[in-house]
This record gives structure tokens, C-alpha cells and sequence, in this order.
């Protein structure tokens, strides 16, 4: 296969696809667009056709590619004249495509003003060079023209013919306002954007064929989305609204290279074509990450609590009763750090943690704000079998790359590994619409009330005594996201967003199964990204390849100084980083590692499934370009260039930092990490005074390797954090750090649990009340439940014990265990002038709906608090 050198391919960016205005009478289609949303666009784009010039007369070797703003079809010299080069500035034939929108209906008689030039409407026959075709108005027409020249001539200096249309007597230039690029969002094989044949030799291909053609064709266009294969594969960016081959000095002036699939229109499953989104041509909500091909538009929402209210009023129309309410904090990856095991030393190159608790942003974790100590029970005068109901005041946030209009999500409130209840939106908590790292209701409006499990806001949300108890042992509430639904937005013709009918529940999993989840934790926002990663199982993937450094790169638009990866100034290079990874990624890390010449993870494959959360640290410092630790660090010697870039602290004896626990966050956990190398083989002694005091021995080579420690703060009154490293030998120690992980339970100071004797249980249990039930049609009489006799001197046991196994006699069945469950609170033998006592109730337990029957076999059991089972009754 010939080489074909071709420097520059440029497509037009501003006027693709859906951006296209269409003027003023265009037809409508009033009827599908009635009662959508939509949201205009201050700014539209110009009208034009799209020019693509080749080297050779047959239409074969693309040089270069632009639009063209009038019917004179003259190359744009201003905007593009810098890309031409000696090498790709001659050409000898020249294509442009794009549509025609008539401003009156009739039969048009289109030609140019030049004998060497064909015309093509709608890929009809023939290319002709004067064509009568009758139109309508509002219509588009594709149209197709083509010129050749006898000799290789300028493109800039190109004589180009005039496109004209008569109707009637009336022949003119047809306007530009009546030009307009073709919508590459929308992809007709029987049409394509870069046609195989060409007029001068018309001949009709099918898409296989063309498929199966050479790709390396420089003008094929397998998937048809308006990019060739040879681009796709080898990198394109924009410059000056148009798209252009990647050449290694645009870097230099800080564009962006992209890469996609040439056998899939859009790369990352998204609702986009890689033309769509490397030219910005959609909706402008969607963040600019989301432009790269390869990163997916992506909506990630969830809902965040920021203040829970516990009341004992049952009606929600009524003002009586008690409320308490108080303020909360909240985590989108507080999950995945709690089960993050902290390694004093690390091997083979992996520097991440691994989490058994792996979830994503759209789940958030809630921790209660008690600043005056008191319980919820005792500030609500709440007794063991009574109930209180919860408001939970919440927004909706979006940590992902694309809006979602009309959002609708389904919240569970999980409570210690139990759902308090499930919630979908109902219509006055729907939002309109949802941008990237934007909230609903916005902030400075106040939150949206989840208070009500059903549709008509009847019925309240339950919390008990016992779960009361969790929130102030500091038992965390979490906010799953179960599901969401809601729509994307798409421009019509007018530059307008169009939102109904278009579900992101069509593309959400497409997009799953393609992409690996890359969360970034900055402490104050997080992000969540879905990175398009090439199938290495499967030889017909052209996915492009990335590393997990350059997916994290594109994924939040990262940038490189002097060889180090920022974020927003924030070092993120993974020795600056902790990476925490679900078992499954960082297993296969490690296997990637084993071969790796590296050993670096950044420099991994990314695969699909892998999910990665990157913790930024709170206080970081290289000893060179950054430091922001609130205190200085003792004996520190950064006259040398040792460190994993730049300078380290190069020193012996003791390093030492006392950090005033005001500058860390109450009842935290923390990891401080760093880099550790020596001249010789040595040992280096790591201690950490915080709620307790730890020491570990690290043993020192040669070469640099990271080590860690945990420690945990507790409340305001706390003495500072001491952190030493010493040794006898010189080491050097760099990118000393110190990350947030996650909460550690706070425990209130409840009243004390006096806890009864085995004998004051049985005492309490020894009188009882059987709930039964007569049958009348078969004359059976059924046990229902127990009541136990409340009395001055049993209540505190009966009070104590909160659930009771059972072993009966069933109908069908006979004699077997049914289970345990909570007690439930009941005025005794069902007479409301008694007191509330223990009851057992029989048909909520495991009897698939077999009776049990009376006077038979039982027995049951009381269980503690502890888990320990006294059996309490005994009847044979």
C-alpha cells in the first residue's frame, strides 16, 4: 500500500450536525415538538457546505477538508490559510456536500457556472451540470457537487465554480441562508458523508463493500460519522473551528489530540457522534472532557442530605408534636474508604489500596451533626416500642460530564445495612434540569423534603427507637441511587434543546459495558468519569488503547508542568495520589505490573470494568514545587536533586511535624503516606501520635518506596497530631502526604443499659396471653400470637429484649424453627386501656402461610441485645 503523506485534514466544527439553523419559514413539525423542553442557544452557527480537497483528480487522497460559507464555494483563506503547507496546498479535484433548504416551493433548476463541474441532489443518479428537481419548501435536499482540473492548482488560489438556482425566470446565487451542512448526527449508509465513488466515474458501492475495502484509504469512512478511518485511528484536533490531522507541534500550542473508533460512529455509546462531540457541536451543559471521544457524556446523579429532621408528629398537615433537627455532612466515596486496609510498605510497584465496599458517586453517605451531646431519644422523649418519623431536607447533584433533564430518581434510605424506606421522586420533586457539578434545587433555594413513601404524601417515613439509637452511636445514613431516569438533550434545527423522548436509559448501560468508572476525590467535589476502554479479548475492537495516566488525563482534563499531572493546580501523578481500587481492578493491576517495565500503574492498560477512585490528600509536599501543610517540618534539607522529581529531604536523625488538630476534621480517618529511599540498606522509624500512638519499623533500599500510616481523630478537645521519621542512616523522604478516608463511628453518651439477669428475663416471660383465632368454616382454632403480662417489675427486661426466635407446631408442616423477629410493641392483650408490652407476632414469622396450631409443641426464645438466646417458654 502506497504511503500517503497528508498533513492536514480539517472539518468544520462550528457548523455541524444539529447546530445547523434552518431559516425562518422551514417547515416544523409542530405536532412531535408540542409541550418539549427546550433551551435556545444565545449564539448560531453560520450556513455553508463542507469542502474536501484531493491530491488526486480520481477523489481518492484527501488533503484537506473545510467549510464553506457561500454558493461561490471559495476556500476560507483566513481561517485556515496557517494549515497549508507546500506539500498539501495542490489539488486536483474538489467535493462539496451539504443541503439545500428551499424558501418556496417549485421546480429549481440547479447549475454552475463552469463546464469541468457536476451537480448531485439527494444521491440520485448521475452527477449532471444542470439539474431540474422540484422542491418544497422547508425541505432539505442533500446536495453533491464536484469539479476537476486539468493540472494541479492552489487550493487557496483555486477558480471555483458559482452555484446558482432558477425558479421560474428569477436565476441567483442560491443564497447562503438557504445552505447548510449536512447533520452528521444523523448517519445514512445509502448517503454517506465521504462517498467511495465519485461523479465523473458514478458507480454505487455498498457499505460492505466499502468495509471491506483497505482502510488505509485515506478518504474511507467506515462507520460513517464524517471522519476518515486513517484520522480516527492516528489522531485529529480543532483549530480555528475546523478539525485537522494531529501533528505533534500543535501540543506546543495547547490543542488536544483525539482518538476513536473508525468502526463506530460514536466511540464512547454515548447519544453523540465523535464528530458531534470533537467538533462541541452539542448541547452546552456537557463538559468540555466530554468533547474527547473516548470520554463518555455522562450524567452521575445522586442525592445528598444536608439536614435530617426526626419528628413525633404523625400528620404531615399538623403542627403538633416534636421536632429535632440537625445539620449533616456528606460523602460521595465515604463507602469505598471504609473497608481500605493502610499498608506500613508496599511491593512490585502497586501503591493503591483495595476496597471491598466499591460504589459510585451517585451513592452519598450522610453523617448527623450533634453539637449539644444529646440523643435523639431523649431530646424527642422517644420509649423503646415507639416511633418517630423522619424528613430528610436533600438535593440533587450531578458528578458527571452531561446535564439530565427532568430527573427522577429512586432513593433508598439505608440505615447500618437497613432500608428505612425507598423513595422515587414524586411530580413536585422532579427537576428540570441537572447540569455537571450543579445541584437541584441550586444552592442559596432551599432543599427538596423527602418525608412521604407514596404518591399522595400520605404516608410518613418511620424511624423506631432502635435505629434512633444507631444515629447516635454514629451509625451513618446512607443515600443509594438506586435508579434514575431522565433525558439528554439534542439540537433541532434551530439550534434548540430538545429533551423529550430522548432517555438516557437508552444509552446508560451501552455506556457501562464500554467504559471503566475513574472517580476523582478532591475532598471538596467529586468527580466521576466513564472512560471508553478498548475490549482485549476481542481482535475486531478498534477501540483505541490508553493508560490509566493518560484515560485520568482525558477523563478531567488534566494538564502537564514539567512533567508532573495537575488538576486545578493540585498534583495528581500517582505518587502524589492514593488510588483505591475494587478487588477485581486491582488484582488485574497487579498482574499487569508483574510484566510491566515501569512498575508504574499509570502506565497499565485501562480495561473495561476497572474502577479507580483517586484521592487527592489534604495537605501534600514535594520539597520542591509544592507545599501546603499548615506547619513546617523539622531538619529538612532540600539542597539536593534526589527526590522522584526535584529536590527531597535529604537527612538524618529525626524529621518531625506537630499538626494542630483544628486543621483536621473531627472523628476522621487518615492515611500519612510518602516516599522512602536510602544511599544503603537501612531502617527508618515512622511514628504517629493521634487518638492513639503507633510505631512502625520501614526498611530502606536504594531505591524509592512508598509507606503509610493510619491514625483517626476524635472530638475538639483532642491534642495535636505528632508525626516523626528518623534514622540512624541519610535517607531521603518525599511527597509526604496526609489523605481524608473516611468517618469513624461517634459515640454519644447514652444513659447506662442496666442489663437483667437470665432469671429476671425468665421471671419476666413466665405470664402470658394467647392470641387466637377461630376459624368458623372449618372450625379450627389458630395461635396468632403472645402477649407477655407487663408488671412494676418486669418492664425493664421486657424492655431489654428486642426480638424472639421461635420453634411451633405448623398445620401442615408440624414442628420447626420459624425464625426470629423483632418484638412489636402492643397494649396487652389487645385492650387499649392496658399498657404497651412485648408481643409476638406469629404470622409475620417464616410459615410460607401455614397456621400455627395451639396446644401443641413451642417454644421460644428471648434474644439479647448480644445475640444470646434464653428460652423463655417451653409448652409440649
Amino acid at each position: 500500500m502506497k504511503e500517503r503523506n497528508i498533513v492536514s485534514l480539517l472539518i468544520s466544527v462550528v457548523l455541524a450536525g444539529q447546530m445547523m439553523p434552518c431559516p425562518v419559514y422551514a417547515q416544523t413539525n409542530n405536532g412531535s415538538e408540542q409541550g418539549s423542553e427546550t433551551k435556545i442557544e444565545k449564539t448560531l452557527p453560520d450556513n455553508g457546505l463542507m469542502g474536501y480537497y484531493f491530491k488526486d483528480k480520481d477523489f481518492k487522497e484527501l488533503e484537506l477538508m473545510a467549510p464553506i460559507k457561500n454558493s461561490n464555494l471559495e476556500f476560507n483563506k483566513d481561517g485556515a490559510s496557517d494549515l497549508l503547507t507546500e506539500s498539501n496546498s495542490y489539488v486536483r479535484a474538489v467535493r462539496w456536500m451539504g443541503r439545500i433548504i428551499p424558501s418556496q416551493d417549485g421546480e429549481y433548476t440547479i447549475s454552475s457556472d463552469k463546464s469541468d463541474t457536476l451537480i448531485q441532489i439527494n444521491a440520485q443518479e448521475g452527477g449532471l451540470n444542470k439539474i431540474k428537481v422540484k422542491m418544497s419548501k422547508g425541505k432539505e435536499y442533500n446536495i453533491r457537487i464536484e469539479m476537476r482540473t486539468a493540472v494541479p492548482e492552489a487550493i487557496d488560489k483555486l477558480v471555483t465554480p458559482k452555484l446558482y438556482w432558477q425558479l421560474g425566470e428569477n436565476k441567483e446565487l442560491i443564497p447562503k441562508n438557504n445552505l447548510f451542512l449536512r447533520d452528521y448526527s444523523r448517519i445514512d449508509d445509502n448517503d454517506p458523508f465521504i462517498p467511495k465513488d465519485n461523479l465523473f466515474n458514478f458507480e454505487r458501492k455498498s457499505n460492505l463493500t466499502r468495509a471491506n475495502q483497505d482502510w488505509e484509504d485515506e478518504d474511507l469512512d467506515t462507520d460513517n460519522d464524517n471522519i476518515p478511518d486513517a484520522y480516527e485511528k492516528n489522531g485529529y484536533t480543532i483549530k480555528d473551528s475546523i478539525a485537522v490531522k494531529w501533528e505533534d507541534s500543535f501540543a506546543e500550542h495547547g490543542y488536544k489530540k483525539y482518538l476513536s473508533s473508525y468502526l463506530s460512529p460514536n466511540t464512547a455509546g454515548d447519544p453523540y457522534t465523535d464528530y458531534q462531540k470533537a467538533s462541541g457541536s452539542f448541547d452546552k451543559a456537557i463538559k468540555s472532557e466530554a468533547r474527547d471521544p473516548l470520554v463518555a457524556a455522562y450524567p452521575v446523579v445522586g442525592v445528598g442530605m444536608e439536614r435530617l429532621i426526626i419528628s413525633t408528629n404523625e400528620h404531615a398537615s399538623s403542627d403538633q408534636g416534636v421536632s429535632v433537627s440537625r445539620s449533616t455532612t456528606n460523602s460521595k466515596t465515604e463507602a469505598n474508604t471504609i473497608g481500605v486496609a493502610v499498608n506500613v510498605g508496599y511491593s512490585n510497584g502497586f501503591t493503591g489500596s483495595v476496597t471491598t465496599n466499591y460504589s459510585h458517586t451517585s451513592d452519598n453517605t450522610t453523617a448527623v451533626q450533634n453539637s449539644n451531646g444529646e440523643s435523639w431519644n431523649t431530646a424527642l422523649s422517644i420509649n423503646k416500642g415507639e416511633s418517630a418519623f423522619v424528613n430528610a431536607n436533600v438535593r440533587y447533584y450531578n458528578t458527571g460530564t452531561a446535564p439530565m433533564y427532568k430527573v427522577t430518581p429512586t432513593t433508598n434510605l439505608v440505615l447500618d445495612g437497613e432500608t428505612l424506606t425507598t423513595i422515587k421522586a414524586q411530580e413536585n420533586q422532579i427537576g428540570n434540569n441537572l447540569s455537571p457539578n450543579e445541584t437541584y434545587p441550586q444552592k442559596g433555594l432551599s432543599p427538596l423534603a423527602l418525608n412521604t413513601m407514596d404518591q399522595f404524601s400520605s404516608r410518613l417515613i418511620p424511624i423506631n427507637y432502635d435505629q434512633l439509637k444507631k444515629l447516635d452511636s454514629g451509625k451513618q445514613i446512607k443515600l443509594e441511587t438506586t435508579q434514575v431516569s431522565g433525558n439528554y438533550g439534542v439540537k433541532n434545527s434551530q439550534g434548540q434543546i430538545i429533551t423529550d423522548g430522548n432517555s438516557w436509559s437508552d444509552y446508560i448501560s451501552q455506556i457501562d459495558s464500554l467504559s471503566a468508572a475513574i472517580i476523582l476525590d478532591t475532598g471538596s467535589e467529586a468527580y466521576e468519569r466513564r472512560v471508553t476502554a478498548k475490549d482485549s479479548s476481542d481482535p475486531e475492537d478498534k477501540t483505541p488503547v490508553l493508560t490509566i495516566g493518560e484515560s485520568i488525563e482525558k477523563a478531567f482534563g488534566a494538564t502537564k508542568k514539567n512533567g508532573m499531572l495537575y488538576f486545578n493546580d493540585m498534583p495528581l501523578d500517582e505518587n502524589c495520589v492514593e488510588l483505591i481500587f475494587d478487588n477485581n481492578t486491582a488484582n488485574l493491576v497487579k498482574e499487569r505490573l508483574k510484566t510491566s517495565s515501569s512498575k508504574k500503574i499509570y502506565d497499565i492498560q485501562l480495561e473495561r470494568g476497572m474502577n479507580i477512585l483517586i484521592k487527592t490528600p489534604v495537605f501534600f509536599n514535594d520539597f520542591d514545587q509544592y507545599n501546603n501543610f499548615p506547619v513546617t517540618w523539622s531538619n529538612v534539607n532540600k539542597e539536593n536533586q534526589d527526590g522522584l522529581k526535584g529536590a527531597a529531604n535529604k537527612f538524618s536523625g529525626e524529621t518531625k511535624i506537630t499538626i494542630p488538630v483544628s486543621n483536621l476534621n473531627p472523628y476522621k480517618r487518615y492515611i500519612f503516606s510518602g516516599y522512602i529511599k536510602g544511599t544503603s540498606a537501612s531502617q527508618a522509624t515512622l511514628k504517629v501520635k493521634a487518638k492513639d500512638e503507633e510505631s512502625n519499623n520501614i526498611f530502606v533500599n536504594a531505591d524509592y518506596q512508598k509507606f503509610s500510616c493510619g491514625f483517626e481523630t476524635t472530638g475538639k478537645d483532642q491534642e495535636d497530631i505528632v508525626i516523626t521519621l528518623s534514622s540512624t542512616a541519610q535517607i531521603c523522604v518525599d511527597n509526604l502526604a496526609i489523605t481524608e478516608l473516611n468517618s469513624t463511628p461517634e459515640i454519644l453518651k447514652e444513659p447506662e443499659v442496666i442489663v437483667p439477669s437470665n432469671q429476671e428475663i425468665l421471671e419476666a416471660h413466665s405470664k402470658y396471653y394467647a392470641d387466637l383465632s377461630h376459624d368458623m368454616s372449618s372450625g379450627n382454632v389458630y395461635l396468632n400470637g403472645l402477649y407477655f403480662e407487663p408488671t412494676e417489675t418486669n418492664k425493664k427486661a421486657l424492655d431489654y429484649i428486642q426480638k424472639y426466635r421461635v420453634e411451633a407446631t405448623l398445620e401442615l408442616s408440624g414442628f420447626k424453627d420459624i425464625g426470629t423477629k423483632d418484638k412489636e410493641s402492643r397494649n396487652y392483650m389487645g385492650d387499649i386501656n392496658q399498657p404497651k408490652t412485648n408481643y409476638i407476632n406469629l404470622k409475620s414469622y417464616y410459615t410460607s402461610g401455614d397456621k400455627v396450631v395451639p396446644y401443641k409443641k413451642l417454644k421460644i426464645y428471648a434474644v439479647t441485645p448480644d445475640n444470646k438466646e434464653i428460652l423463655v417458654l417451653d409448652a409440649k
